[in-house]
């Protein structure tokens, strides 16, 4: 509802304040601007007292400059009033966007054409229904009645959630494209856990282990805590309910019982670890402070008592993760280092919530991309778990076996020992039939002799009938004991089975990483619009990749990049997203134009985010990177730096193929020896000159011989090749490569990129 507030006596303050302050200039190439601490002023009213009439009055004097790129008050309880003035000297509709959907109440006071200021409320507290745009971020239209007219717009803002405020002032066309991308980026994520959620969903209904199950539910509440920290929650699940914005206490302090849950049953801390399985469960009762105050209606008690017990839980968990796998428990690794990762994410965010340190978008999504990272870790954890407990069920089915082979062997010996008795005792039974037939005359006078011989032989067949039955009892064993391995057989084709399947999942999880990876990916359309004649070979050894290529342009410069990162698989598609998010950072963000500059700071990012300082870890990059700039008399300069890798270049004019070789220095790793400075060269190619940037991954593979395919032959190749059109020119490298290798399995991944001045 807007409620009109006419100030005409006002009116000279109103154009003074709009003169004193910076003033925000849209022109016809403008298309958005980002608001900091110097164009938009603030003051704190601690005591809530002011009304729009005293401020307006008084507004030279209250309204003050802060030293943020991103204004963060944190978790203040004061009202806080901000002011803009925006000079209009186009037609185009302009909208003002603030990016926290969190913020309880929101008043935008705005001018009309009569200079009267007419109000809008907005907020966490409002249906969502009542927003002038239905975007999950508050957007509101400024309007402007003239060309090159000023006006001067004020907020307030009272919220118990974090005052943060990320602002822009954009084209309608603008804000949406920027919302459209934010959108795509984030339904990824989503998507991801979705996926990733009904992927363990079909494990659980497979193996019906409760760990899936509090793994779900966990990854569940994950999916909807950070939705609504978007604002995408309120907006698609709740939007006519806004007080259900107010339990995200409850939702955290949730998510962590569902994470001692899991991590309980993961590690199987009641066989393991008693007294922590016992801790888990105390823990659990603590959490349920936080769910009690949040119903209660003490959300500002309950939301920094969940943020709390949440972090302290955090470092709990790692703890009991490292404490596990130092005790032996081998399973443990893959899940310390989950619960490592988005531990990091809480504590970056924190800081930013806090205030600490600044607000950017790194900052502000760190959990999102901790926690994105920590799942896919925990699903290896998982896989793992089950790749473990395979062995130890080869190993106890192994010593059965054992066991069986050696009943075999002594039953065997039983009846080797049988068949003599047996054998001996026919013996004496024919000799004693052949004294009877030669002593049959005698019988009358020999029949106490005779009847001694009929004892001799029922005490015989006694002892016979006795072994017989050994024999029996024998036998029965061995059929008892076979089917025992009948049963132990047919288990094991079940657990056979339950395996394959888990394997097939993660083969899929893996082609859909490789989805995710081919993202970072130059669009086509944009290597098109900027190479226009070119080439890429790009051939992964495995599903995903550890080489990539980027492409960007800044200031009418095109940057082109060829990377080759450590390691192949899934370790080295995590290095190609690193590195791919890192040239754009410094390149796009950071706006840095000379090559040698941007491989340095490149090695440093790489650095840091490694923890190289720190550690052994010795991971990183080959990566050759070129700076095109056409001059206006067609010709094209190129600036090329290289790291281990070479720049090759073909001269038309001349026919003469040359090779500018990368500095011998790597991107990442640490040593205390003095590293090499990253040389730039220069080269000017004329119209129809060709040049190339390759991994190393086409020059070591062998054929079946164990010979590389090697430098000087690949130089030759581009020799000859290089008058040929660059279509024709990829074919051939492609057919030359596949000729090679024959039947031999791919050695290293593959990025290659052939480009033609045009």
């Amino acid at each position: 509802m807007k409620y009109i507030y006419i100030y005409i006596v006002l009116a000279y303050f109103i154009s003074y304040s709009v003169q004193s302050q910076n003033i925000i200039s849209f022109s016809e190439e403008t298309e958005l601007i980002e608001l900091d601490g110097k164009k938009v002023t603030f003051f704190e009213d601690k005591d809530h007292a002011y009304t729009l009439e005293q401020v307006l009055s008084q507004s030279d004097t209250l309204f003050k400059e802060v030293e943020q790129d991103i204004p963060n008050f944190a978790n203040t309880t004061s009202t806080i009033w901000g002011k803009f003035s925006v000079r209009n000297s186009t037609q185009k509709e302009l909208l003002f966007e603030l990016a926290n959907p969190l913020l309880d109440n929101l008043t935008f006071f705005y001018p009309n054409s009569t200079n009267s200021y007419e109000k809008l409320e907005l907020g966490a507290k409002q249906i969502f229904s009542t927003r002038p745009f239905q975007l999950n971020n508050f957007v509101i239209p400024l309007a402007f009645e003239n060309d090159n007219q000023t006006k001067t717009y004020y907020f307030k803002i009272l919220s118990e959630y974090p005052i943060e405020l990320p602002m822009k002032i954009a084209t309608s066309k603008k804000i949406t494209e920027t919302n459209h991308i934010h959108d795509v980026l984030y339904g990824i994520y989503f998507g991801f856990l979705i996926v990733m959620s009904l992927y363990n969903f079909f494990i659980f209904l497979s193996t019906r282990d409760k760990t899936y199950f509090y793994y779900i539910l966990y990854i569940s509440s994950i999916v909807i805590l950070y939705g609504n920290f978007k604002g995408y929650s309120f907006e698609f699940l709740w939007g006519s309910t806004p007080s259900l914005n107010y339990y995200i206490p409850t939702l955290v302090s949730l998510i962590s019982i569902f994470i001692l849950l899991f991590s309980t049953s993961f590690l199987d801390t009641k066989k393991n670890f008693r007294k922590t399985h016992i801790t888990a469960y105390v823990l659990m009762g603590i959490f349920a402070i936080p769910i009690i105050l949040n119903f209660a209606g003490l959300y500002a008690v309950a939301a920094p008592l969940s943020q709390l017990f949440s972090l302290l839980l955090s470092f709990y968990i790692l703890f009991i993760a490292f404490y596990s796998y130092f005790k032996g428990v081998k399973i443990a690794r893959f899940f310390a280092l989950a619960w490592f990762v988005f531990l990091i994410g809480i504590i970056i965010f924190m800081l930013q919530v806090l205030g600490v340190i600044a607000s950017t978008p790194l900052t502000q999504n760190a959990t999102i991309i901790g926690s994105a990272i920590e799942v896919v870790l925990l699903s290896f954890a998982l896989a793992d778990r089950i790749n473990v407990y395979k062995k130890q069920k080869e190993e106890a089915q192994q010593e059965a076996l054992e066991k069986t082979k050696e009943n075999e062997k002594l039953v065997t010996e039983q009846n080797k020992v049988l068949e003599v008795k047996v054998k001996e005792a026919t013996e004496e039974l024919s000799i004693s039939n052949e004294e009877l037939n030669s002593t049959n005359e005698e019988l009358n006078a020999m029949l106490e002799t005779v009847q001694e011989q009929k004892d001799t032989i029922e005490e015989r067949s006694t002892e016979i009938e006795a072994i017989n039955e050994e024999v029996k009892a024998t036998n029965e064993e061995l059929n008892s004991t076979n089917e025992e391995l009948s049963s132990t057989v047919e288990t094991v084709k079940k657990q056979n089975k339950i395996i394959a399947d888990s394997n097939r999942s993660i083969t899929d999880s893996l082609r859909y990483a490789q989805t995710i990876q081919d993202a970072i990916l130059p669009f086509e359309e944009r290597m098109d619009s900027h190479l226009k004649d070119y080439f890429t070979f790009y051939r992964p050894k495995d599903i995903v990749s550890g080489d990539f290529y980027w492409l960007t342009d800044l200031k009418g410069k095109i940057y082109l990049a060829v990377a080759d990162c450590t390691g192949h698989g899934v370790p080295g598609a995590f290095m190609s997203m690193i590195g791919s998010a890192a040239l754009d950072a410094l390149v796009d963000r950071n706006e840095l134009e000379q090559p040698d500059k941007i491989l340095e700071e490149l090695h440093l990012t790489i650095q840091k985010a490694l923890k190289q300082k720190n550690s052994t870890n010795d991971d990183g990059m080959d990566v050759g990177l070129c700076v095109l700039e056409y001059l206006p008399n067609g010709e094209c300069k190129i600036l090329f730096s290289g790291a281990k890798r070479p720049f090759y270049y073909y001269k038309q004019a001349t026919q003469e193929f040359l090779e500018i070789k990368g500095t011998r220095q790597s991107i990442g790793g640490y040593s205390k020896k003095q590293r090499h400075v990253f040389e730039v060269n220069e080269i000017i190619l004329e119209k129809g000159d060709c040049f190339y940037l390759c991994s190393d991954g086409y020059v070591d593979q062998n054929d079946k011989n164990d010979n590389k395919f090697g430098s000087p032959n690949l130089k030759k190749l581009i020799h000859d090749i290089a008058p040929l059109s660059m279509e024709k020119q990829g074919d051939i490298i492609k057919q030359k490569f596949d000729e090679h290798k024959g039947e031999e399995a791919q050695r290293d991944d593959i990025a290659f990129i052939g480009v033609r001045v045009s």
